[in-house]
């Protein structure tokens, strides 16, 4: 769930996710496939949280913004997990 309790944009309605990148300019994903490895990935940890501060960025543990006075939780997903998504393209502009 995002902040204001409706789903987030990886469990929303889109079909593809652009995410802007350094070593190449975009990485468009499709937004089902990220999901369903986001959420195995989750699972396979039991829904976790991390006992790192949020900033050392543990993959796929899940952490709590209520301390930003924020409602919603947020788990970290490396680029490098994304990337082997199958319908997955890389735009060089």
């Amino acid at each position: 769930m995002g902040v204001a309790g409706f789903p987030g944009w990886v469990q929303g309605e889109a079909d593809y996710i652009a995410f802007k990148r350094i070593k190449y300019p975009w990485l468009i994903v499709n937004r089902k496939q990220l999901w369903e490895m986001v959420e195995t990935k989750l699972k396979e940890r039991n829904y976790s949280p991390s006992i790192k501060p949020w900033y050392e960025k543990e993959a796929y543990a899940t952490y709590d913004r209520s301390y930003f006075g924020k409602k919603d939780k947020f788990c970290w997903v490396p680029y490098e997990d994304i990337e082997t998504l199958k319908d997955v393209e890389k735009l060089e502009k």
